[in-house]
């Protein structure tokens, strides 16, 4: 995306969805960065929305606490500080 390669970032992340979809809320949230760089304002509010519903899902499946001893691979407490950040990182200027 830093490059302005949006094509091939949309198909990277299109890739990353279909090997792992815990993982989605990743790649929606960089499918929504395009498309609202692009001006597709409805389109990325729905990437925006799949992101925040993936990690939620993943979050109340898996976890017990944000910061569990347990959570060697950081996947709990990425999730956590994603969610408790989302609102502030979405309305965040936009840089590629």
């Amino acid at each position: 995306m830093g490059k302005h390669k949006f094509d091939e970032a949309v198909l990277e992340s299109n890739k990353m969805l279909e090997r792992n979809i815990n993982s989605g809320y990743i790649a929606y949230w960089k499918l929504a960065k395009i498309a609202r760089y692009q001006g597709k304002l409805v389109e990325a509010e729905r990437f925006y929305t799949l992101s925040k519903e993936n990690a939620q899902e993943f979050y109340d499946r898996y976890c017990t606490k944000p910061y569990d001893l347990s959570d060697i691979d950081g996947k709990c407490s990425n999730r956590y500080d994603f969610l408790k950040d989302f609102e502030k990182k979405k309305a965040e200027k936009l840089e590629f």
